[in-house]
Formats: C-alpha cells, sequence, structure tokens
C-alpha cells in the first residue's frame, strides 16, 4: 500500500513538473504583443517595395531575440528579414524595414501557414515562441496601373482630398528611410512641409528614389530653399522675386471648371540649364521640369495649397491633368520595373550564372583513358611477364585503377576542393553618371555548412533563388539580416557542392560615363570614346539597329579610337534581341551564353530610354565588379562580368534620300483611356491591349532632323482589322481617320512628323477581349537637306 502511495506521488509531480514550464512559456509569450503594419494604410502594389512597420509591447519580463518575416516575390524567390528586438520589461518599441516586395500568390497559397515567427535568444538556436498578433503579412494589393501618390504637407488632407483616390499622407513617423520602402509611389508630392526636419536617411532615401525612376512635385513656398534640406540642389528653377500672373490660361483644360479669380501670386528666378518649362504664363515659367537620374522633379511657382486654388472646383481636374502631362510616357510605359520580373529575370540571367566552369579538358581526359588503357593492358602484362610476376596482376591492376581514378578526381575537382567559387554578372544603363540594372551573384560550395553573402544595401537587393521548392521554409533556406548599411544574405544549410543564387535590382550612384564623340564620314563610325567611368572595358560595342560593331578595348580613363566601317547610312535603336535560355545547357560555351543572356537582358529592361529616342548604344564589357558582394568568414574565388550601356547620338545630319523600314523605328504605347500594357519593351512586336485609347507613338532615328528634310511618302499597314485608327496632323492638330487597311500619305508628309521626330497613330479598342496588337507596317521616304 505504501509503495503504491509513493508511485502515485511520483506520478503526480512528474506530470505538475512536465505541464509547469509549458505553463510558465505560455504566459510568458503571452504577455508579448506584436503589431505589423504593411505598406500604405494596409496597401501595398504587387512586387513592389513597401516598409513594413512593427510595434513590439512587453508586459513581461525581459526579451530578447528575433523577429523574422518570410516574403516571397514569386514562386521561386523570396526571403525572410531578420529584425532584431530587444524589449525591455514594459516597454514599447517600433521597428521599420523595407521589403523588396510581395507576390499575390503568397497570400493564397500560404494563408494557412505563419509567415511571421519570434524567437527567443536568435532565430538560429533560439525557441521559437508564441505571441499576440496576426502571424503572417496579410496586406491589400492595389492595382498597379492606379498612378499611387505621396504626399509631404503641412494642410495634407486639404490636397489628398484634390488629388484623388491612391493618395497616401505621409510625414517624418511614416516615411521610410530606404529608397526600396519608396517604391510603392508613382509620385510624391511635396508642399509647404520643413524638408530639412527629416532625418539624413529619409532626405537621401528620396533623392535616391527619384533617380531610380520617381517622379516628384514641388510646390513653390516661402524659404523653400531652406526648408527643402537635401533636395534643394535639385530643384529647376531659384526662388528669387514675387510676381503677379494675370494671364491664368495655363489652368484651362478641356474638363475644367471656369476661373473664378483673376489673378495668382507666384514666386519665379532663374531656370536651371538642365530644365525644361511645361508651361509659362505672361512670358514667365509656372511649371519647370528638371530629369534627375530616370526619374524628374517638377516644379510649380506657386504652392499647391493656395487658397485661390484650393478652393477653385476646376482644380482637381486640372491637377489630374497635369499629372498625367508631366512625362506620361515615362510613367505608364516605362516604369522602374516589370511588375512580374523576377522569374524571367532568373531564367534568362540570373540562372546561366550558376554554371561554374572547370579547368578540367575533355582533351585530358581521352588522353588519360588512353594512356591508362595502355598501362593496365599491354603494358602491364609486359612488365610482369618480363620479370615473371604475372602473379601479381590480381592485386597490382586493381590498385593502380584505385590510384589513377583518386588522381583523376584530384585533377577535376582541385578547383572545388579549395574554396568556394562565386560569380558575379551584372547588366547596367548608364543615367546622369550613375548606374541602374540587375545583378546576379551565384556561389558553389567547396563544403557543407553556412554561407554568407554580404553587400552594400543601398546598391544591391538581392533575393535569393529558391531551390525549385516553392514557398520554401526559410529558417532553413536563407536569411536577410542588415546592420547599419550592410546587406547580409544567410543560407544557413548549404548542401557539399552546391549551388546558391542572389539576384535583383543593382545601381550605383556618381560613378561617371562614356564620352562619345562619333560622327559618320565616307560610310564609316569614326571619332573617340572617353572612358569616365572607374572600370577597365575588354570589349567594347556599338548596338545600331540589328547590327553589332565591336569597337575594341579601353582602360579607365583611357580613350578608344573608333573607325568601324557601317552597314548602314542611317543609325537607330537596336531591334529586339532573342535568346534561348535553354541554350545555358552547354557548358561548353558558357562564355558567350553568359554574354547573350545579358545582351538580351539588356534589350528587354535597360533600353527604353535608347528606344524611346530612337539612338544607337554602346556597350562594354568589364571584368572589374561594379557592386561588391563578399563572402563573409571564407575565402572565395570570385569572378566577375558586366555589362554596361549607354545611348549616344551621331552628331550628323543625313544629306540625300533615304527610306525607313518599320525595323529602324523605335516605338512608344502611351495610354489615353484604358490600361498600360506589361513589360512593353519599346519594339515593334506590338503588346496586349484592354479595352480603350491609346497612342502609337513612332519615333524617327535621332539622326535625321526633321527641319531639314523633306518627307516625300509615308507608307502605313494595318493588321488588325477590327480597331479603329486615325493619324495625327500636328500641322492643324487634329487626327485623320484611317479607313482602310493600307493609306498612303504622298501630300503634306512632313505635316505628320513632329519637329521632336514623332508620328502618332491612335487606336481606338472597344472589342470583347483583350487582345495582342500589333504596330502598323511603316514606311517613310523622304530626303535630307543641306
Amino acid at each position: 500500500m505504501q509503495k503504491k502511495r509513493v508511485f502515485y506521488i511520483f506520478i503526480i509531480v512528474s506530470c505538475f513538473l512536465m505541464y509547469f514550464p509549458t505553463n510558465l512559456a505560455s504566459a510568458e509569450n503571452s504577455l508579448i504583443k506584436i503589431l505589423v503594419e504593411e505598406g500604405y494604410d494596409g496597401k501595398i502594389k504587387n512586387n513592389k517595395g513597401f516598409p513594413i512597420k512593427i510595434t513590439v509591447e512587453n508586459d513581461g519580463p525581459d526579451f530578447s531575440g528575433d523577429l523574422v518575416v518570410d516574403y516571397f516575390t514569386d514562386h521561386q524567390t523570396g526571403g525572410a528579414h531578420v529584425v532584431r528586438i530587444e524589449a525591455p520589461k514594459g516597454s514599447k518599441k517600433t521597428y521599420t524595414i523595407s521589403l523588396p516586395g510581395l507576390s499575390e500568390n503568397y497570400t493564397y497559397l500560404k494563408q494557412n501557414e505563419a509567415g511571421i515567427h519570434l524567437y527567443k535568444g536568435g532565430w538560429r538556436t533560439g525557441e521559437e515562441i508564441k505571441f499576440n498578433g496576426k502571424d503572417k503579412l496579410a496586406p491589400q494589393f492595389i492595382n498597379t496601373p492606379a498612378l499611387t501618390k505621396g504626399i509631404l504637407s503641412e494642410d495634407p488632407d486639404r490636397l489628398r482630398e484634390l488629388f484623388g483616390e491612391e493618395t497616401f499622407q505621409l510625414n517624418k513617423e511614416t516615411l521610410p528611410k530606404e529608397s526600396l520602402g519608396l517604391e510603392f509611389f508613382d509620385f510624391l508630392i511635396i508642399d509647404r512641409y520643413p524638408v530639412s526636419q527629416l532625418s539624413e536617411k529619409q532626405q537621401q532615401a528620396i533623392v535616391n528614389w527619384v533617380k531610380n525612376g520617381g517622379n516628384l512635385i514641388v510646390g513653390t513656398s516661402p524659404n523653400m530653399n531652406k526648408t527643402l534640406g537635401h533636395l534643394s540642389k535639385f530643384i529647376p528653377m531659384e526662388m528669387e522675386t514675387e510676381q503677379t500672373l494675370h494671364d491664368l490660361s495655363f489652368l484651362k483644360t478641356e474638363q475644367s471648371e471656369q476661373i473664378d479669380f483673376q489673378q495668382l501670386t507666384v514666386t519665379t528666378g532663374a531656370v536651371d540649364n538642365e530644365a525644361i518649362v511645361l508651361k509659362t504664363a505672361d512670358s514667365m515659367p509656372v511649371i519647370i521640369q528638371k530629369k534627375i537620374g530616370k526619374g524628374s522633379v517638377v516644379q510649380t511657382t506657386f504652392s499647391l495649397s493656395n487658397e485661390q486654388l484650393s478652393t477653385w472646383k476646376g482644380y482637381e481636374s486640372w491637377f489630374k491633368t497635369m499629372v498625367e502631362e508631366i512625362d506620361q510616357k515615362q510613367i505608364k510605359n516605362h516604369p522602374q520595373s516589370p511588375d512580374r520580373y523576377f522569374d524571367p529575370l532568373y531564367k534568362n540571367f540570373a540562372a546561366v550564372n550558376e554554371y561554374f566552369s572547370s579547368q578540367f579538358k575533355i582533351s585530358f581526359l581521352v588522353i588519360f583513358l588512353i594512356v591508362y588503357l595502355l598501362i593496365v593492358g599491354p603494358g602491364s602484362y609486359y612488365v610482369l611477364r618480363r620479370f615473371d610476376k604475372r602473379e601479381h596482376a590480381w592485386w597490382l591492376i586493381p590498385a593502380f585503377s584505385l590510384v589513377a581514378s583518386a588522381a583523376l578526381f584530384g585533377i577535376g575537382a582541385k578547383d572545388r576542393l579549395s574554396k568556394p567559387q562565386i560569380s558575379q554578372l551584372g547588366v547596367y544603363s548608364v543615367k546622369d553618371n550613375g548606374l541602374n540594372g540587375y545583378m546576379a551573384v551565384s556561389f558553389f560550395s567547396n563544403k557543407g555548412g553556412e554561407y554568407q553573402l554580404a553587400n552594400a544595401k543601398d546598391e544591391f537587393i538581392s533575393i535569393p533563388k529558391l531551390l525549385d521548392r516553392p514557398f520554401e521554409d526559410q529558417k532553413q533556406f536563407s536569411m536577410l539580416e542588415e546592420t547599419g548599411t550592410e546587406r547580409m544574405t544567410i543560407f544557413p544549410n548549404v548542401e557539399y557542392w552546391s549551388t546558391r543564387t542572389v539576384y535583383g535590382k543593382a545601381q550605383k550612384q556618381d560613378v561617371g560615363h562614356f564620352e562619345v564623340d562619333l560622327t559618320i564620314e565616307e560610310g564609316a563610325l569614326v571619332g573617340t570614346i572617353k572612358n569616365n567611368l572607374p572600370f577597365d572595358f575588354e570589349n567594347i560595342y556599338a548596338l545600331v539597329g540589328k547590327e553589332k560593331y565591336e569597337l575594341g578595348n579601353v582602360i579607365q580613363g583611357g580613350t578608344l579610337h573608333v573607325r568601324e566601317r557601317l552597314n548602314q547610312k542611317i543609325l537607330s535603336s537596336p531591334t529586339e534581341l532573342t535568346y534561348d535560355h535553354f541554350n545555358a545547357i552547354n557548358k561548353e560555351k558558357i562564355a558567350s551564353v553568359k554574354k547573350e543572356s545579358m545582351e538580351y537582358i539588356t534589350s528587354e529592361y535597360l533600353l527604353n530610354d535608347a528606344r524611346k529616342e530612337n539612338l544607337p548604344v554602346i556597350i562594354g564589357y568589364t571584368t572589374d565588379p561594379v557592386n561588391k558582394v563578399q563572402m563573409k568568414g571564407k575565402q572565395g574565388d570570385t569572378t566577375s562580368l558586366s555589362l554596361i550601356s549607354q545611348p549616344f547620338l551621331v552628331d550628323d545630319q543625313f544629306e540625300g534620300a533615304f527610306r525607313l523600314e518599320s525595323n529602324m523605328f523605335s516605338y512608344e504605347i502611351v495610354v489615353i483611356d484604358g490600361v498600360a500594357p506589361d513589360n512593353y519593351n519599346g519594339t515593334s512586336k506590338g503588346a496586349l491591349l484592354e479595352n480603350g485609347v491609346y497612342d502609337f507613338v513612332v519615333h524617327l532615328p535621332k539622326q535625321i532632323r526633321v527641319d531639314k528634310t523633306l518627307f516625300k511618302r509615308l507608307e502605313m499597314s494595318f493588321w488588325d482589322q477590327e480597331l479603329n485608327y486615325s493619324i495625327l496632323n500636328h500641322k492643324t492638330g487634329q487626327f485623320e481617320p484611317i479607313t482602310t487597311s493600307r493609306h498612303d500619305i504622298t501630300d503634306n508628309v512632313n505635316h505628320y512628323i513632329h519637329e521632336d521626330g514623332e508620328l502618332i497613330i491612335r487606336l481606338k479598342k472597344s472589342t470583347i477581349e483583350s487582345i495582342h496588337v500589333s504596330m502598323p507596317s511603316i514606311r517613310l521616304e523622304g530626303e535630307g537637306l543641306q
């Protein structure tokens, strides 16, 4: 009886001891509350960068650990962002991070799995604990074509009401410290706001966002030079004197209400030499634009919250019209990146970077096998027979085979055994002395374990490629940690002799450019190219239409002298390139396949400016690293290859008769009323269009000066008969209908060519379904005059 009583007491105590720690942990966990706020008012765009605000409240004991936020930018790309949490008892702390994007597929396929994890101590060895709050990202996605606007103003409510839907109020607390978090916006609007009171990182984030393709609108206000902080040096006009405008015609639009005031006070001054005056009144500039990198800064000479304007009923429609006119083509046809570019970028670019060449040659293998067979066969027989030791063949031949196999393995694997191999590929375009593009970094492990890749976080937004397993368990695959200016991608469990890849957007500011001084003499491209970039180039090429001309090599600071015979007299932008990614499996041609891939990605994503102006392009290959990526804790063997492109203008007016075919034009699709086509790259291949009204803008080669050209014949052929077409007569300002599939113009052809070298064909589509619309086939004949 006594033994049973002891046994029961032992069971009760054991159960209590087993239950007590769990219950304690549960009580501790329940005292940590985490609030996660995605994007802006809970809204984000598909695969566009956005901020996340994390608020941690701890009502329990001191807590130290990691919060891990999973994200997936596409089916096979994603990461996990690590946020270090230090929360003393009774504290409330806020953390802000920026993610490079989120795919809508993630919210559907991971809806039953946790995407936010809390680890006590740290994610590597710590215990995952529960917390109060949502355990996954659940933002609201908005349509990408919708223009998103952020407002920094002392009177944001009125401006937000005027500027319509998808307008978001910003302040010092909500403005990200990284340009990545601003990628969500098409416009930032600053009016009567002390930008100088923002942190240094926030001001620089705005500057970098503009350089990467953002559009900043600034309303003029008193003492604006002092309040704009770092932005003041990018303003297109100085604020010097107050003036009164009586000519208010610049406020009139087709939809605007009658103007109910007679004058408007503005502040004017000297306009920057690189700025463009968009609107004038009383011979004074009122709206000015200045290109900054891939983006622009637009300045109005009046405050956007001016009382006269803000109470005018027509202000909303006028502002909407102004926004659409501010480099509409750049906004709608040349976004900062395609909406779904991660998978195509991997397939057509980053994948080829995962092939690592070996010093092992096939010819060596053939010779080795021949020698081996001769030694094992007749050689061993002859030697053993001579010494009358043929009975030793049973162990000598297997032993020699083992030695030969080991030697063969050692020779073939010596470059993979000593250290990991790292390969960097980059493609960039030059704009205002800065580089923007894409980069891929792959490594081949020499042994199993943890590997870490580090880079400057403002230069390379690295995203890991998952191992063909969609929505991988991130803790087992890759983690992202940020410290100061460094971005660290950690692969905790890399297998022996395995590859890992990160890729994404890359940039480098204030590095220089090619100084091109080329002309055409007697059918040859003649002149110089000075290399002001900090890289040596082993190959420089000129891409002209379908042709690719090799020009030579040039060191940094050096000058390349060019004399290259041309196959054409008029230089146009490069035509669309093709690339079959399945060819990448041919490792014997890996070097040429890499270059083919890089040129294809450049053509698809980075030649918008060249095609917009219809300019030829200089490209150069350098083995110097543009953006440095280091492997922490291991000495890797690194190779680098980057392609840098830059449009160039030949200052040579063509003289004599000429004929331009369709492949010598470049194209744009401007949305008048409809939806911007996905990933249109400015070539003649057409696009998938929804119902609406679109302008096909056809650009002549920049080499042709319209004011010194007599155009004689314009031929157009249209393939989609169910659509309505018309062509703009720039002389009358009217669109003339096109009623036949073949339309020729022989009289006053110059009236249809704008002085900027473009003709505009308007398309109206009202079919039931979205269809692929082909660009019209165009032929233009003329004569260049002296």
